[in-house]
């Protein structure tokens, strides 16, 4: 929507009004069923538009960001990926833009959606199935639930049984967050190292 459109002239409306009762950040910790470990957070309210990825491993650190000012003048050192192994130089490696919104990734979604999935998509592990969808809509929404709500949300309890088992492997758990509020017992299942 055009600004005109969300800000018509002679209506005062402004960001911080008191109608407005979403948070303007919101942080979470998810933990895998297999041990990985998600750190996230989403600020609505930036002076930039974009992303910062960082993949810490066993062989080293992936980093990617990305970002755009509301001119659409592209961040300095945006449209990289740094490899930073445990042993050995880093490595840069440039990423070219492509043509059409979010950098490429709307045309070739919209493809794959409705036409169907190109070799591409399908050889780079871009296609989600339903489960992977329905897991991903859970932990969203077990994130806004557990900030309105107060309390830890499991996304399993949001989809039901028959879907749980489907998504048992990719669904976050909330064992981390559990055994923070309990005082720092280890969870279940979980080594003596691990924090």
């Amino acid at each position: 929507m055009t600004y005109r459109y969300q800000y018509p002239a002679g209506r005062d409306l402004y960001l911080y009004d008191d109608e407005i009762d979403i948070e303007d950040t919101y942080s979470a910790l998810l933990s895998y069923s297999k041990g990985t470990s998600l750190a996230y957070t989403i600020d609505f309210s930036s002076p930039w538009e974009g992303y910062r990825l960082v993949i810490n491993g066993t062989h080293g650190q992936l980093e990617t960001f990305t970002g755009r000012l509301p001119d659409g003048t592209p961040l300095q050192d945006a449209e990289t990926i740094v490899h930073r192994p445990l042993f050995g130089e880093n490595a840069i490696i440039e990423v070219p833009s492509a043509v059409g919104g979010h950098d490429g990734a709307d045309p070739q979604m919209r493809r794959d959606l409705f036409v169907g999935p190109s070799s591409e998509s399908i050889d780079l592990g871009m296609v989600a199935s339903s489960a992977q969808g329905a897991a991903a809509v859970a932990a969203g929404e077990a994130v806004w639930r557990a900030v309105t709500e107060q309390r830890v949300v499991e996304p399993a309890d949001l989809l039901g049984k028959e879907w749980t088992r489907v998504v048992s492997e990719i669904l976050p758990s909330s064992r981390f967050a559990e055994w923070r509020n309990r005082g720092n017992e280890q969870p279940r299942g979980s080594d003596e190292t691990r924090h």
